[in-house]
């Protein structure tokens, strides 16, 4: 778990000591760590608020002097969190002992009524007059823990492997909030930015970039398929049945995707849960009234959709099964052996 120090403008945390543990001493020329024989003190501890089960007047006393508001609740005096900590750059004697309980040295602020924080809003907290920058900041806002490029990777990696929160916390040597924030702001902004380029186009573009191997298909409009993503087993049991994949052997979250021949993505449909089948994801996201008539789409064996098809005058192309049959027919061979062809 990651701990950071509650101080308006401080950046001490366990980030930074797992930094300090990793290089080498300077003044004794020892390794440190654990595995270290360095005896060197810290450069900061990091101290913990005192529970409102045992103390609550010194908790309700420190946050006073801490001096922050909630940002959810206007005007409210801020509440610590289980990973909030305070270091001992804030403190007399380095810790709070008797004499020196509460801290009082570098807490960011002149006084109760006047901050100076690196956040800006726009406006004054003590003047309603717009704040004049003589050097403007490269970025508003606290410093970074990690990079933008690793914030990325986070994101990637979160999407690709499916890696909960607390190990990429442990990882990127960050907490699990920020871990979560980076990924869901991350998430809106790539939707925001890969959003435009998945659309449907027309029939002109569609013929113009067709691949040679879809050359005697002329009517061809899309490819669908369903894809499923793992997700952790719910507590509840409606939630465990209706997210269990009996494709998968999994609780998933399945969305339809729709390729053109070109292989470009040209619609995506919302996640629903694991159970639901192909077809009905298929009639519920209402992709057969977008294609235009009379064209032709590929699917799986399991989008059951020949009768919705010829009602809106579409042709479905899905390979052929044995059911019911000891072996597949010379017909049924050859069909699936194109298939084949044009998947490759």
């Amino acid at each position: 778990m990651a701990y950071h120090c509650a101080v308006s403008g401080c950046s001490n945390g366990s980030y930074r000591l797992l930094r300090w543990e990793k290089e080498r001493c300077q003044q004794c020329q020892l390794p440190r760590g654990k595995a270290g024989s360095c005896t060197c003190d810290p450069p900061f501890k990091l101290h913990p608020f005192p529970t409102s089960r045992k103390n609550r007047e010194l908790r309700q006393q420190w946050k006073v002097l801490i001096n922050r508001t909630s940002a959810k609740s206007r005007g409210k005096l801020w509440s610590p969190s289980k990973d909030s900590r305070v270091c001992s750059d804030h403190f007399v004697d380095g810790a709070p002992t008797a004499e020196n309980t509460f801290p009082t040295l570098n807490l960011g602020y002149v006084d109760a009524n006047k901050k100076y924080t690196r956040r800006w809003r726009g406006v004054s907290a003590i003047s309603n007059k717009i704040r004049k920058f003589t050097r403007k900041p490269k970025r508003f806002g606290p410093n970074r823990r990690i990079q933008s490029t690793d914030e990325f990777l986070l994101t990637l990696m979160r999407l690709r492997l499916g890696l909960l929160n607390f190990d990429l916390a442990k990882r990127f040597t960050i907490s699990e909030s920020l871990a979560s924030q980076i990924f869901q702001s991350w998430l809106k902004a790539m939707a925001n930015v890969l959003g435009k380029m998945v659309y449907i186009p027309d029939q002109e573009s569609l013929i113009a970039t067709k691949p040679d191997r879809y050359r005697h298909l002329p009517g061809l409009h899309s490819i669908l398929d369903c894809s499923e993503v793992f997700i952790e087993t719910p507590k509840d049991l409606y939630l465990q049945s209706a997210t269990w994949s009996d494709y998968k052997h999994h609780n998933t979250l399945k969305f339809l995707v729709c390729v053109a021949p070109n292989s470009s993505i040209i619609f995506v449909y919302k996640a629903n849960m694991g159970r639901i089948s192909d077809k009905a994801l298929t009639m519920d996201c209402g992709y057969l009234d977008k294609v235009p008539q009379y064209f032709l789409l590929m699917a799986d064996k399991g989008f059951n959709l020949e009768t919705e098809c010829v009602a809106r005058s579409l042709t479905l192309y899905v390979p052929p099964g044995k059911r019911g049959l000891s072996q597949m027919t010379p017909d049924a061979v050859r069909k699936t052996k194109k298939l084949q062809i044009y998947a490759y």
